[in-house]
């Protein structure tokens, strides 16, 4: 990247491209397009909108997801929050805290570690705190499942004995020329867990730990489960912390330990961006590696965390159906097609018609309600639940109470029958001190 500071086109969710940035939309040459479902987001989603409103100068707008991409070599995007007084960070570490989610992290968060960084006025405070705890996701796992070994070369002074070879020159050096002809300076491999790859776990694991305790407000650290980060102190316990840049730098293929390459590659992230100085902060801009969250995925998950907490397994969580369509949750014992829309207009009777027929269609196919017991010759109709947030100064559900019935907590939809609404309270921001 050039030495001139990158232009930076900022949106919120959903909003339009502004009028004062046509022009650098337009000189990047991108055809912007929908992402596909389950596939990452290119440029943040940007898309063409067909349907746009009349009071819009551009048909171009941001999605679901939040971040910062690069357009061009000189042109760098970053997509805001909608809401600026939700706790994203709450969010997150309720589904840290969610072993069912483990698996669903990489559908609503990813940080590209090959990207060059973006000069940014925002994005650490949002990006940091969820990168760092999702790291500590998967050195969770890695301590349960136990650390791989390697061969690592030992290259130490032994006394009457010789192991692997011996290097001639250091031991002329070190003990002919001193007289120590009892002494003998070998080279071996040891097979051992305080290897390469680990050591880069490990330092990127104290600088987590650090940045957490003096970032996270007190709340977040209390529901921050101290054995949770017990097991990962344990299990580094023999292995070094001292790295190079050598080992920073290294590329590390993919293996069959899914779980170490993901954490190797936040492990430089993490590294790189605090501990060789490539973190600046002058004049409130910071380098933001380039990210993206799915706010409509991380919404998803955050209510599977909490209908799961209540009702255990008679949630089923995207379950599909035919033609490539999955619905976020069926509820077995209430016979129940619930769908989450990370939508705020639900709450004063606003809808969505897309959003019905696609609901509609979830509880006619019979490889869905098959999941609850209902076959070809049953013509009973299911009765539909949208779980939405609350807007900011509402509140609605916090927690599901496992004796009362999902549906008791259900508001009728006027306009459609068997069609009902919950607004869920998401946890909001406290600008009060640490």
């Amino acid at each position: 990247m050039s030495k001139q500071e990158p232009h930076i086109i900022a949106l919120h969710e959903h909003e339009f491209i502004k009028e004062e940035d046509s022009s650098l939309i337009n000189d990047c040459q991108i055809r912007f397009q929908k992402t596909e479902y389950l596939e990452s987001p290119i440029h943040l989603g940007l898309y063409h909108d067909q349907d746009k409103y009349e009071n819009s100068f551009s048909d171009i707008r941001a999605s679901y997801y939040i971040g910062t991409d690069w357009l061009k070599d000189d042109v760098a995007l970053t997509v805001l929050p909608k809401n600026s007084s939700i706790d994203y960070t709450a969010m997150f570490l309720s589904v840290l805290n969610f072993p069912q989610a483990e698996n669903y992290f990489s559908l609503f968060y990813g940080v590209d570690e090959n990207a060059k960084t973006i000069d940014c006025q925002w994005g650490v405070n949002n990006i940091i705190p969820l990168m760092l705890l999702h790291y500590l996701s998967f050195l969770n796992h890695i301590a349960k499942k136990g650390l791989k070994h390697n061969y690592v070369l030992i290259q130490e002074i032994l006394n009457l004995k010789i192991k692997g070879k011996i290097l001639l020159q250091d031991n002329i050096a070190k003990n002919t020329c001193l007289l120590r002809n009892d002494r003998i300076f070998c080279q071996y491999q040891k097979y051992l867990t305080d290897c390469e790859e680990n050591r880069l776990l490990k330092k990127a694991f104290l600088i987590t730990m650090s940045y957490l305790k003096n970032n996270l407000s007190k709340k977040h650290l209390n529901n921050f489960s101290k054995s949770f980060t017990g097991n990962i102190y344990k299990a580094f316990e023999d292995v070094s912390d001292n790295i190079n840049i050598r080992t920073v730098n290294q590329t590390y293929q993919k293996t069959a330990f899914k779980h170490y390459y993901q954490a190797l590659k936040l492990a430089k992230i993490i590294i790189k961006q605090f501990h060789y100085s490539v973190r600046t902060e002058v004049m409130g801009k910071y380098k933001v590696p380039v990210f993206w969250i799915d706010m409509s995925r991380l919404y998803e998950v955050y209510i599977y965390s909490k209908l799961y907490k209540s009702y255990g397994k008679q949630i089923m969580f995207q379950v599909k159906g035919n033609y490539n369509t999955a619905v976020d949750f069926i509820k077995q014992d209430e016979r129940l097609i619930i769908d989450t829309k990370y939508k705020f207009i639900y709450g004063n009777e606003g809808v969505k018609i897309e959003d019905i027929r696609q609901i509609s269609s979830y509880a006619r196919d019979m490889k869905i309600i098959s999941q609850i017991g209902i076959n070809e010759n049953d013509d009973k109709e299911l009765k539909c639940i949208i779980i939405h947030p609350s807007k900011e100064n509402e509140k609605g559900v916090v927690d599901f109470d496992k004796n009362k019935t999902l549906l008791s907590y259900a508001k009728p939809m006027k306009a459609f029958r068997n069609f009902f609404t919950i607004e869920v309270s998401l946890p909001k921001l406290s600008y009060s001190s640490k």
